[in-house]
């Protein structure tokens, strides 16, 4: 494995970051919302080692980061309703802070990192996210950059995740200078007596303590939504 990080200050080349992560290295990169901790999802001992950094506990599983829809559904297992389904969440709120819980299909990664049923997926807009998940050619395996079980005060920044993982992993990936390319999207939705969101609905509700998501997803928030059989999703609070 290559051991040299691409640190800061120093001229970042996605292409050398996707080679490296190829090689078994961890990242450090920018989302629509947190600094994240980030690796190739295929190998069971390189997500190990992400694990191992941020002291996370294995039954907690990883997200998956797509480029677009299309990759996303490529590892679903999705009936007629749950792909309208969707397809409709999809296309409103990606790319955008919104992870969609799936059952996961026979593309999805197999190790013990990831869930054995589903697979939670996001597409973000963050360009610097983007032009890394070009440069390796797929999806990339996420968890926010904190030690896990320990509380964060507001986003973790750059500085803030450079400073607790900075001499543990080979790659970090500057942010983009620019608001309209990292700044999450606002999104109106509605508010309904029940958790459900319904796919004539698209509504969503404060569900098992998740507050302020009732009207608006803001800076900062993701939300969680798991796509059920009967053609509607439920809004969970898993860590995943």
């Amino acid at each position: 494995m290559t051991t040299g990080m691409i640190k800061a200050g120093i001229t970042y080349n996605p292409a050398t970051a996707a080679r490296r992560l190829k090689e078994g290295g961890v990242a450090l990169l920018p989302t629509d919302t947190n600094y994240a901790l980030g690796c190739v999802p295929w190998e069971e001992a390189v997500c190990a080692r992400l694990y191992a950094i941020k002291q996370r506990p294995p039954e907690k599983p990883l997200t998956l980061f797509v480029r677009n829809a299309a990759e996303g559904r490529a590892y679903a297992d999705l009936s007629p309703e749950e792909e309208t389904l969707f397809k409709n969440l999809a296309g409103r709120f990606w790319p955008g802070p919104l992870n969609l819980i799936v059952r996961s299909g026979p593309r999805a990664p197999r190790h013990k990192y990831f869930d054995a049923n589903s697979i939670s997926l996001v597409c973000n807009r963050n360009k610097a996210l983007i032009d890394l998940l070009d440069a390796v050619g797929g999806p990339l395996a996420l968890t926010s950059a904190n030690i896990s079980g320990t509380n964060i005060d507001g986003l973790v920044s750059a500085g803030l995740a450079a400073k607790l993982f900075g001499d543990k992993i080979e790659v970090f990936v500057p942010a983009v200078d620019s608001g309209a390319d990292h700044a999450v999207q606002h999104h109106r939705v509605a508010s309904v007596a029940s958790p459900i969101i319904c796919r004539s609905a698209l509504a969503i509700e404060a569900h098992r303590g998740v507050a302020a998501l009732a009207n608006t997803l803001g800076i900062g928030c993701a939300m969680r939504l798991a796509l059920r059989s009967d053609g509607c999703a439920q809004p969970t609070t898993s860590d995943r």
